[in-house]
């Protein structure tokens, strides 16, 4: 696994409350965002192996809960990736 790959991570209930205060936090700040706040124990979240260490990865030590218990691999591609690749523009 690399960590430009995207994974999904199924979601304790301290990550998915961790999630969720990040996510209404960057709302608060940027109110032109909008992110899914309600996310619960179980739910999955799909993002960037590097993105999600970046999420929780001060939490990962002895002693508390993790965030999320499992992680699979997908595709390897977000949705807005998918994005078809502009043409370079022509130099005379």
């Amino acid at each position: 696994m690399y960590v430009n790959d995207v994974v999904l991570a199924k979601l304790t209930k301290r990550g998915a409350f961790m999630l969720n205060e990040q996510n209404r936090e960057l709302m608060f700040r940027f109110p032109q965002q909008k992110l899914k706040c309600d996310y619960r124990s179980g739910d999955f979240y799909e993002q960037y192996l590097w993105l999600l260490m970046k999420h929780f990865g001060h939490e990962f030590f002895l002693g508390r809960e993790a965030p999320f218990t499992d992680i699979y691999p997908t595709d390897g591609r977000k949705p807005h990736d998918h994005q078809p690749t502009p043409k370079p523009l022509e130099t005379a």
